[in-house]
């Protein structure tokens, strides 16, 4: 809601007209040059997406501002993302992202996660305005982000994974007398003691191993990779009872209580269908009533993810009834002493904190799912965050240090802050989906596999060649490259660059964010004219930076503020500068993190240049 509530108030304030400066603009001057920009994005087969761009243009234009080159994200398709200036295609930029959906995702207009096709550039909305997101290469290296149910990959400790019920198929014990035992069935006994399928199924053993079965010829079909939900009636049980394919094949369930339609929900491993086979599990004298089976396919429950089969890939980590501790986890192999970042989707259920911690490290950190904050720490992390989604979901994340090469993805439930070793009540939980691990120092968007097994990667984000010589041949003798930028990290040590230049590192304009720093820099036929870096500059928030350059004057401004001059320089020669890229002239050091705009000006005056750079 917040995401159509900022964009339809940019297109309220064009239509009434602005005036915060003073420079009069014509009502609706920013929706008509939108709209023509919208009308060449539509007739070049591309696709529009609401934005704020005609409250940007409107914005500008009461300062008496306009750009030669100015790109709002508003537009795309397959390698192309569209400027609005200029009016034809020389100042778009070429995409590469060969990366497709599953693997390649972002936060849509709606606040869903959304898979986004190869070299499609990704709008991000997780801030309710459209951004530019470029991202590293990276990969997941959890390969069952989807089915967090699958026991064969993910151990759990006091606790079951559980989907919705309310999803459940057919009845896969076809036939009702084999449910409820209100006549003859096809139950067989094997070596129990005693036997009895009539009105209900009532067995007795004296020896660990003995059991009954339904042969597999009287069920349905089951399928590897699917989530099931059993339910059975149970009555009068001494020891303990598993129900489980085969006789020594998956176990679906293990009985140890009565109670009337006991649930058990499983994920069905890769080759283990056979015979449902009802089991003694305990030496010595054991005996159990059974009645009313129930056996469906079930899904998870509603996701924040806006893709199918995803939308339905959440679910719930359910405590059982133990004093202990109630968690899922993953052990995975990384690089030595290597950083790493773990992130998961998850929503309150009856538990609203959760314990989020890479053993290894034994560091980490509690987060409260319902006031969307962080609690106690545990240990040292390196990093931590948690954003909201829609729906109540939040994406959590902690980076850590891992000291050999395992990592281990541990996500645990809490009765309360810094309380997760408690008597659990067999019911309460809290709802999960799509765990990532990476080898990053920051948590990256989404990546998930078309096919669960194997890690998910993504390549990094190439944004590049905007513009030409003719476009930019009024800035070589002064100018101001302009951004509105946020880091994705303040942990990086490489640079990640936006480059004005010639195509080569010998003539460059460039704004330059480098751990906790933003940097200016002016090179002339390859020799420094100005370079300054402003250090502790909380690069992860938005700022509005600008360089600007003439012949003996250049500076840095951020946020209104001239940060720092040099009164001596050279210039370009006439014809030099050419292109605008999202990276290094010579390739690489891609700008890592969301572009709100990014713009080219003739030489504005200190006025001018600090009524666009103010937030």
């Amino acid at each position: 809601m917040k995401k159509l509530i900022l964009i339809n108030l940019a297109i309220l304030l064009s239509l009434v007209g602005f005036s915060q400066g003073s420079f009069p603009v014509p009502v609706g001057k920013g929706m008509t040059e939108e709209a023509t920009h919208r009308a060449r994005v539509i007739a070049a087969s591309g696709t529009y997406y609401p934005n704020i761009a005609p409250h940007e243009i409107d914005e500008r234009t009461s300062y008496g501002l306009q750009p030669i080159f100015e790109m709002i994200p508003s537009g795309s398709k397959a390698a192309v993302l569209y400027s609005q200036l200029p009016t034809d295609a020389t100042g778009d930029f070429t995409v590469a992202n060969a990366t497709a959906a599953p693997s390649k995702t972002t936060i849509n207009q709606d606040g869903y996660i959304d898979g986004v096709a190869a070299n499609v550039p990704r709008f991000d909305y997780t801030s309710g305005i459209p951004v530019l997101l470029t991202e590293p290469a990276s990969e997941n290296l959890i390969t069952y982000p989807v089915t967090v149910g699958n026991t064969d990959y993910w151990t759990l400790s006091g606790s079951t994974i559980s989907a919705d019920p309310t999803t459940a198929g057919s009845e896969l014990i076809t036939a009702q007398v084999d449910r409820d035992f209100s006549g003859a069935n096809n139950w067989a006994n094997f070596d129990l003691n005693s036997f009895d399928a009539t009105g209900d199924l009532s067995l007795g053993s004296t020896a660990s191993g003995t059991l009954c079965f339904l042969d597999v010829l009287n069920m349905g079909t089951i399928t590897d990779g699917n989530m099931y939900l059993l339910k059975v009636d149970v009555a009068n049980i001494v020891g303990t009872w598993r129900i489980q394919w085969g006789g020594s094949g998956q176990v679906i369930a293990t009985i140890t209580a009565d109670g009337t339609q006991k649930e058990y929900y499983f994920y069905q491993e890769t080759g283990s269908n056979g015979d449902l086979v009802v089991i003694s599990a305990t030496e010595g004298a054991t005996s159990v009533d059974l009645d009313n089976f129930t056996l469906k396919e079930v899904t998870g429950f509603s996701s924040p993810h806006a893709d199918s089969p995803y939308d339905v890939s959440a679910y719930k980590l359910v405590e059982d009834g133990a004093t202990s501790t109630h968690y899922i986890e993953r052990s995975l192999t990384v690089t030595s002493a290597a950083t790493v970042t773990q992130s998961v989707r998850v929503k309150a259920g009856e538990r609203n904190w959760v314990r989020f911690e890479e053993t290894a490290s034994a560091d980490g950190y509690y987060f409260d799912l319902t006031n969307g904050v962080i609690g106690t720490a545990i240990g040292t992390v390196d990093d931590y965050s948690i954003s909201a989604l829609v729906d109540g979901y939040y994406t959590i994340s902690i980076t850590v240090t891992v000291p050999s090469t395992t990592a281990v993805f541990r996500l645990g439930l809490a009765d309360a802050d810094a309380s997760n070793s408690y008597a659990g009540d067999g019911s309460s939980g809290a709802f999960i989906a799509f765990p990532q691990a990476e080898e990053q120092s920051y948590p990256t968007s989404l990546m998930l596999p078309s096919s669960e097994g194997s890690t998910s990667t993504r390549v990094a984000d190439a944004v590049t060649g905007a513009g030409d010589a003719t476009l930019f041949s009024s800035v070589n003798s002064s100018g101001v490259l302009y951004a509105e930028i946020a880091s994705a990290t303040a942990t990086d040590a490489a640079n990640s660059f936006i480059m004005l230049s010639d195509g080569t590192v010998s003539n460059t304009v460039a704004i330059i964010y480098t751990l906790n720093t933003i940097r200016g820099q002016v090179k002339v036929g390859a020799a420094t004219q100005f370079d300054y870096t402003e250090s502790a500059a909380g690069v992860t928030d938005y700022h509005k930076v600008a360089v600007r350059w003439t012949v003996n004057d250049f500076s840095l401004w951020i946020d209104g503020v001239e940060i720092n001059t040099d009164a001596s320089g050279s210039i370009f020669p006439a014809s030099t500068l050419n292109v605008l890229d999202f990276a290094y002239a010579s390739g690489g050091n891609d700008f890592r993190g969301n572009t709100r705009q990014v713009a080219v000006y003739n030489y504005l005056t200190d006025e001018e240049i600090q009524n666009l750079t103010t937030p």
